[in-house]
């Protein structure tokens, strides 16, 4: 099985084996694998404690969240592999999470700072990336490397310093920068606003499985990526769409259960913008809606021609 992302994930607090209050599976949708340490790969479920040295990945369509005891979220989607390792080097009293994407996705949620002083330290590529829970508000940061393996960083909520080939900036709230492959990162600039999403209203009862999803186009949008999930966190996707270039999308199928789906919009340089609040939908049959082929216009010509 081809993996896209691999995270290495190290934390402050050394954790007693087999402890299920130091990390556990709390959601996870469709094909999830946990490797207890040395030992072979086997199926994963919700309340699978994941101690230090054990691994999880995710197969396609599938996704998978780890919460840890100071109340962090992992969130991984498809094809993405997370190994948890023992703590490296970091302050006496701070507590120290540390994670490597290889390849692929992460979202890293924190909550508020609280009395134990903490620190995420997320490497990407060349690129060393600083974050410190905030002390009003969680936090939320997606960190992402790319096929050419360019590294990009999107900071929804909080702020992160991104330091890479000798050079440092500061990403604050609604912000974001890309590292290149051996380079460093660019000025930081600022996310595309939340699509406002337009059908299926929110709440709304369908009787066939692959709606038509729409949102009011956003300027300066190159494409839209949308998730369907299980839950409002989207901890559970059960259908990623990505490289959308028209403000629709349809998934193929979707299951017969109270969904969410949500939207946003993507740069030319790749950075993922605001996701717009979660809407509610129920599917109520498999059936499959016979949908139209999208009508493509053509350019004008001139007379004559």
């Amino acid at each position: 099985m081809a993996l896209s992302a691999l995270l290495l994930l190290a934390a402050g607090v050394a954790w007693p084996q087999a402890d299920p209050s130091a990390a556990q599976i709390t959601a996870l949708a469709k094909d999830v694998d946990l490797k207890p340490g040395s030992e072979p790969w086997v199926p994963a479920q919700v309340g699978t404690p994941v101690d230090e040295r054990d691994g999880v990945r995710t197969r396609a369509q599938s996704s998978a969240e780890l919460s840890f005891p100071d109340g962090s979220r992992l969130r991984i989607g498809e094809l993405s592999a997370v190994l948890l390792r023992a703590p490296g080097p970091h302050l006496a009293g701070v507590s120290l999470t540390s994670l490597e994407v290889q390849e692929g996705q992460a979202d890293y949620e924190m909550p508020p700072e609280t009395a134990t002083p903490k620190e995420v330290e997320i490497r990407v590529e060349g690129a060393r990336v600083r974050a410190r829970p905030d002390p009003n508000e969680t936090s939320l940061l997606r960190i992402r490397r790319d096929a050419e393996g360019t590294g990009l960083v999107m900071v929804f909520r909080g702020a992160a310093e991104v330091e890479a080939g000798g050079a440092t900036v500061t990403v604050a709230a609604g912000m974001g920068t890309t590292v290149p492959k051996d380079g460093s990162p660019t000025p930081p600039e600022r996310l595309l606003p939340a699509p406002k999403p337009w059908r299926p209203v929110a709440g709304a009862r369908l009787d066939h499985a692959n709606p038509k999803l729409s949102w009011d186009p956003v300027d300066g949008a190159s494409t839209y990526t949308v998730d369907v999930c299980r839950d409002e966190a989207c901890g559970e996707i059960v259908a990623h769409l990505a490289g959308m270039d028209e403000p629709q999308a349809i998934p193929e199928i979707l299951p017969l259960a109270d969904l969410y789906w949500r939207v946003c919009a993507v740069t030319g340089s790749g950075l993922d913008g605001l996701a717009s609040l979660p809407r509610a939908m129920s599917v109520g049959s498999l059936w499959r809606k016979p949908h139209p082929p999208r009508r493509r216009v053509l350019p004008a010509t001139e007379p004559g021609s």
